[in-house]
């Protein structure tokens, strides 16, 4: 071979071998980009093509009243899901799917037809949905465990729990509030699928449940509180209505009702103003009942006393050159009665002494114009303008409850406080949280707070008695127990004109009992009431008697006064043995040891606050009264069952020597004969039992 062959066979060598060279490089060099630099990005590439992560919604923790009564739970049920690759024929499958899920079939076609691989077709079925859809055995379907909300007690203080969207997240109330708590951990499904989309291997990891919620509520004070507001709603024809039980010591709410309500297991079938709860979302004037802050704070400043005696100017006044009249000509008032009778001069005067800066600093220190710290969602601080805000007329239409705005939640925490011998308590819905082992993660604990002396609120109380015992709050009056309380009426505003309403008003009534050693705060609110009977007193004050008596008989306190009726069969003694204190009743004209009714007359409640009646042996019928002639004639009293289950209505009947009949199951909602009455031993009591507490008669 010549040189030159030589040299041209070593030159093609040379470039093959630096061909080989540059490609191989290029191969190591792009190795490397895809091994190493890219490694990550492909190897998340890879997985979304061959793995597919469908998440699962967890197991949020259940809810209680304060006696471990389920409120809400989480439950198991079926979500229907479609693998696309496998649906040969979307329109068969649609048409066939459709109106068992009561959806449109061109929507289950559209997703069945978008998606190769995993698609949702509805989620949370009901359980004959699940079934219809099985005995269809349609390839392609799947059915994946998902966790549902499910309150049991269906509308049952349904705006304090609130309500879950469909991924589980808490939208309202407790739910929403302590969400992060109650919600848990989800889980996920981890499908693997071919590169034709059909899957080979699942996995499903354990998903972790919430924690529980222990709320303050009381189920059967709550069953009381929203029958009552119900009743008040459809006698009234209120738009809307709240109800507010609480404990004045601690703060602990034992019932919080809103009217109307809703059903939060289909929360969506309802209106969204239905959702909202009142009780601490809406603002309004609080008339008269505001009156409590403006005496409370003249005594409190030392510039009056109860027993002063204040010129109402029949009724009248001049305050910057406007009149302001009474709702009826007063004269000469004391303090007490300006409160008794709602005296809007009266109050005005005492508002007038104090001034504006001193006047402020009471709303303030009440809680008006803050908020009170509950821990509901949505929670609004109501309006307290600050004086230098206030025209001439400000301070006497503050003083009768105009001017500010307030939520049903202070004014009951206001109210609380004198209750409270003049502390502030912060009210609060839950008691504690626990997690699924047990243990409390968090624990809430009365707060307090002094805002006027105890000698002020003694004062407040004896006049707030007298609302009930002989001023506008007579309807209030309750059987067996002390009360105290005030009425409210207030124009409402037009949100248009800002002027008032001719004929609509916000009527409420705020109290507390028993007097002394009050057990219950109560509120009650109901939002333009129609027809012509609209003041606090004649129709929130009704329906607080109705919560206040049955809640108290259900706390199983005890009476403190005898009973305003007392009307049962008896024998009738003869006529030297004839009880004087008793007097017999129309039907009762017969002798010689016949069924006779006889009726214990109803004491002079009138005539001082019954905390004052003595225990002596007045003309008035006492209780000591009752006890003897219960002696005499060989009778039982019979015990109040009404709100209780059939194990304790039972137990009371037996530990009183009466037998019990029985109609229905639940809670008990009616009882003949009535509690009080007087009977013979081994005497029946019929009991009406019902799921749902409601008032009842047999």
């Amino acid at each position: 071979m010549s040189s030159a062959l030589r040299k041209s066979a070593q030159n093609r060598i040379l470039i093959l071998s630096l061909s080989l060279f540059f490609w191989m490089a290029v191969i190591v060099i792009r190795l490397v980009v895809l091994q190493v630099l890219q490694h990550a990005e492909l190897l998340d590439r890879a997985l979304r093509q061959q793995q597919q992560i469908v998440n699962i919604v967890p197991h949020r923790g259940g809810i209680f009243d304060r006696n471990n009564n389920d409120l809400a739970m989480s439950v198991d049920v079926d979500s229907l899901a479609a693998w696309g690759s496998q649906i040969k024929n979307p329109a068969a499958v649609s048409q066939a799917l459709a109106p068992i899920l009561k959806m449109d079939s061109r929507e289950i076609e559209s997703r069945l037809a978008s998606a190769r691989g995993f698609v949702w077709i509805k989620r949370k079925l009901d359980q004959p949905e699940a079934e219809a859809v099985r005995a269809l055995n349609l390839k392609g379907l799947e059915f994946i465990k998902e966790s549902r909300r499910y309150y049991p007690k269906r509308e049952l203080a349904a705006q304090v729990l609130g309500y879950v969207g469909m991924d589980n997240e808490g939208l309202g109330g407790v739910e929403y509030f302590y969400d992060n708590k109650i919600k848990g951990s989800p889980g996920h499904y981890f499908v693997q699928v071919d590169a034709h989309r059909h899957r080979y291997a699942r996995q499903e990891p354990g998903r972790s449940t919430g924690d529980e919620t222990v709320l303050t509520l009381d189920e059967r004070i709550q069953y009381i509180t929203e029958n009552a507001l119900k009743e008040a709603m459809e006698k009234t024809q209120a738009e809307a209505g709240t109800a507010i039980v609480m404990n004045p010591h601690t703060g602990e709410i034992l019932a919080l009702a809103n009217a109307p309500d809703f059903n939060p297991n289909s929360y969506k079938l309802f209106d969204p103003d239905s959702w909202k709860d009142r009780a601490v979302q809406s603002i309004y004037e609080p008339g008269s009942t505001f009156k409590i802050i403006t005496v409370a704070a003249a005594l409190e400043e030392g510039l009056t006393n109860p027993d002063e005696v204040v010129d109402c100017q029949m009724g009248s006044i001049v305050l910057a050159g406007h009149t302001i009249h009474d709702h009826e000509r007063l004269g000469m008032l004391t303090v007490s009665q300006i409160i008794s009778k709602s005296s809007d001069v009266g109050a005005i005067k005492l508002g007038l002494r104090l001034g504006d800066d001193r006047f402020y600093k009471y709303i303030r220190a009440f809680g008006f114009g803050s908020l009170t710290g509950i821990d509901l969602p949505g929670e609004v601080r109501g309006i307290a303008r600050d004086p230098s805000q206030w025209s001439k007329i400000s301070i006497g239409a503050l003083s009768m409850g105009q001017e500010v705005g307030v939520t049903p939640i202070q004014i009951l925490r206001a109210v609380a406080t004198i209750a409270n011998d003049g502390v502030a308590v912060r009210p609060f819905i839950t008691r504690e949280i626990r997690d699924f082992n047990g243990h409390v993660v968090v624990a809430n604990a009365p707060q307090f707070k002094r805002v006027v002396s105890a000698r002020t609120a003694v004062s407040m109380k004896k006049m707030l008695e007298g609302v009930v015992l002989y001023g506008t709050g007579r309807n209030a009056k309750l059987d067996g127990y002390t009360a105290a309380g005030k009425t409210g009426t207030a124009q409402k505003t037009d949100p248009q004109t800002g002027r008032y309403y001719h004929d609509k008003y916000v009527a409420s009534f705020v109290g507390f009992t028993p007097v002394n050693n009050p057990e219950i705060a109560l509120m009650v609110v109901l939002d333009s009431p129609k027809g012509y009977l609209h003041q606090g007193g004649q129709v929130a004050a009704p329906a607080w008697k109705l919560i206040a008596e049955q809640t108290l008989r259900y706390l199983n306190v005890p009476p403190e006064l005898p009973l305003m009726e007392v009307a049962k069969k008896v024998k009738a003694p003869a006529p030297e043995d004839t009880v004087s204190d008793f007097e017999s009743n129309d039907l009762s004209a017969q002798s010689g040891g016949q069924d006779v009714l006889l009726a214990v007359p109803a004491p002079d409640f009138h005539v001082q606050p019954a905390a004052h009646y003595p225990a002596s042996n007045s003309g008035d019928t006492r209780v000591e009264d009752v006890k003897t002639f219960q002696a005499t004639a060989n009778t039982v009293t019979v015990p109040s069952l009404i709100g209780k289950s059939l194990r304790e209505a039972a137990v009371e009947c037996r530990e009183v020597g009466i037998a019990l009949e029985v109609e229905g199951s639940g809670f008990v909602v009616a009882q003949n004969p009535s509690p009080g009455a007087l009977v013979p031993p081994q005497s029946k009591v019929m009991a009406k039992f019902a799921r749902h507490y409601e008032k009842g008669t047999l």
